[in-house]
């Protein structure tokens, strides 16, 4: 996905990936874990830049989405942030799907039922930045999820969009980056987390918006 300005009024793209970026190396330090830490594997800090667990795909069906109902969703999705071994265990795992749209002749960034069925889950857990693998096509997936595509464009496997940074479609990206530095306040996540994620993130996004 990418991105250009449309409108002199929007913020340069990558300030958006600089904003977040800063939010997640100035987390400080959280107080030392009562017990075993379930965040001393050093496999963590590597599930950050590549992938050394098994993806979970997280799958929504299409009857999921014209139903509009989000419960089962959302309580799935809660079990992950339960505890801070389920927080740890499941970093930078999961992979957005969404079965039953194979025969659309629309990309996935242009059915906003979707999005708007993506927004309404996100009310109530906003924490994918932790659990998304921060790869460039995830991020490509939360953006034309959580803004309006302008433009797509379908070349071979790639989907190149043009995203419109409105304020409101701002406004919960920024909640769902404080909402990740929550979780890890919450979560006891060592720092060196917090940041690596925030470099990763920014990374990708910079990709995306380029």
């Amino acid at each position: 996905m990418n991105k250009q300005r449309h409108n002199p009024s929007e913020p340069p793209p990558h300030q958006l990936a600089d904003w977040l970026h800063q939010q997640f190396l100035r987390r400080p330090a959280p107080p030392d874990f009562h017990g075993t830490s379930p965040w001393a594997d050093s496999n963590l800090a590597s599930a950050l830049t590549r992938a050394v667990l098994p993806a979970i795909d997280l799958t929504f069906t299409r009857q999921d989405v014209e139903s509009a109902r989000i419960g089962s969703a959302v309580d799935r999705l809660m079990s992950l942030t339960d505890t801070p071994q389920a927080c740890a265990r499941n970093l930078s795992r999961l992979r957005l799907a969404f079965s039953g749209y194979n025969r659309e002749p629309h990309e996935i960034a242009q059915m906003r039922e979707i999005a708007h069925y993506f927004q309404a889950i996100t009310c109530h857990w906003p924490y994918w930045m932790h659990f998304l693998s921060p790869q460039a096509d995830n991020m490509a997936t939360l953006l034309s999820l959580t803004f309006t595509p302008l433009i797509v464009k379908v070349d071979g496997q790639r989907v190149n969009s043009h995203i419109e940074l409105s304020e409101p479609a701002i406004a919960n990206f920024q909640n769902m980056a404080r909402a990740t530095i929550h979780l890890h306040n919450a979560m006891a996540a060592p720092q060196h987390i917090t940041q690596t994620m925030g470099s990763q993130l920014r990374h990708a996004l910079c990709m995306v918006l380029a």
